[in-house]
């Protein structure tokens, strides 16, 4: 499943965590700043690895990097703290892309091929995304 970069359409993305049932985390759009900061952290060829091998420690870095209210989720080490099941690595994962700009339909698609364990799906978007 190739995305062409035009279809992208980063948005804010929001999701719960099993640690807290009734609250509602929200992250920002997938801005320039965004990128920036990522290419900066990571360095511009380890982004692509980052979501092929599905590194959560990075993933989880630039979730909390986009983390809007760090009001509940104070520190990188208490967002790892709350993530504790797979649905709330899936939720994550799933509102990371939604503000990269992947849309619902392909999301659907990606969260049911990261639960059927097939990698293939999700290699191709990040490989799409990353010729930016």
């Amino acid at each position: 499943m190739k995305l062409n970069l035009s279809d992208l359409k980063p948005e804010e993305a929001t999701f719960t965590l099993s640690e807290f049932p009734d609250k509602t985390f929200t992250l920002k759009k997938f801005s320039l700043n965004a990128q920036l900061w990522m290419n900066e952290r990571f360095g511009q060829e380890q982004v692509k690895g980052i979501f092929e091998n599905r590194r959560l420690a990075e993933i989880s870095e630039v979730v909390f990097f986009l983390l809007k209210d760090k009001s509940v989720i104070t520190s990188l080490e208490a967002l790892r703290e709350a993530i504790v099941t797979n649905q709330d690595r899936v939720a994550m994962m799933g509102a990371l892309l939604k503000t990269i700009g992947i849309s619902q339909p392909v999301m659907d698609k990606l969260k049911k091929d990261v639960e059927t364990g097939n990698a293939e799906s999700l290699n191709q978007l990040i490989g799409a995304q990353s010729s930016t």
